[in-house]
C-alpha cells in the first residue's frame, strides 16, 4: 500500500463514517427497544465524531467530496430502511465477522499515514475498536458495559 493506497484508504474511511453515522443515527430513530434505540445513538455519535476528525485528511488529499458525501448519505439511509424492524441482535451479530476486517484495514492505514495524520488515523483505529468491544459485549448480554466502551471513546475525543 503506497501513497494512493493511503490516500483511497482515508478517502473510503471517510464515507465510511459518513455513511455510518446516518445509518446508525436512523437506525436510532425507527429502534422501538429504547435501550437498543440508545446503543445505536451513541454508536452513530462515534461514527459522527471520527467522520469530522477525518473530514480534514479527506479534503486535504482529495479536495471537496461533496459527491462522494451525498452518496454516502443516501446509502446510509438505504441501509438503514433496509433494517427497519430487524431486531438488534440479529443486526449486531450481522457485524461479528466483519469487525477484524475493518480493524485490519484501519490497522494498515495507520502504519502508512504520515507524522501529521497518526493522531486522526489511530483515533480511526480506536473506533474500530470501541465499535467492536460494544457489539461483542452487547451480545454476550452485557448492554452496560457495551455503552461503557463507546462512551469511553466519546469521553477520550470529544473537544
Amino acid at each position: 500500500m503506497g501513497t494512493v493506497d493511503y490516500a483511497k484508504g482515508v478517502r473510503l474511511a471517510y464515507c465510511g463514517e459518513v455513511r455510518g453515522a446516518i445509518t446508525f443515527a436512523e437506525m436510532a430513530e425507527q429502534e422501538t427497544d429504547p435501550g437498543a434505540r440508545e446503543m445505536w445513538r451513541l454508536v452513530a455519535a462515534v461514527e459522527a465524531l471520527t467522520r469530522d476528525r477525518l473530514a480534514p485528511l479527506a479534503e486535504r488529499l482529495h479536495g471537496r467530496l461533496d459527491e462522494a458525501i451525498e452518496t454516502a448519505h443516501a446509502e446510509g439511509l438505504a441501509r438503514a430502511a433496509d433494517r427497519r424492524g430487524v431486531a438488534w441482535r440479529e443486526i449486531a451479530e450481522a457485524y461479528v465477522p466483519h469487525l477484524p476486517v475493518f480493524l485490519e484495514r484501519f490497522e494498515a492505514l495507520e502504519t502508512l499515514a504520515p507524522a501529521e495524520d497518526r493522531g486522526a488515523i489511530a483515533q480511526l483505529t480506536e473506533h474500530s475498536r470501541a465499535f467492536g468491544d460494544c457489539i461483542r459485549t452487547w451480545l454476550d448480554g452485557d448492554a452496560e458495559g457495551a455503552r461503557r466502551h463507546l462512551q469511553r471513546y466519546l469521553d477520550r475525543y470529544r473537544a
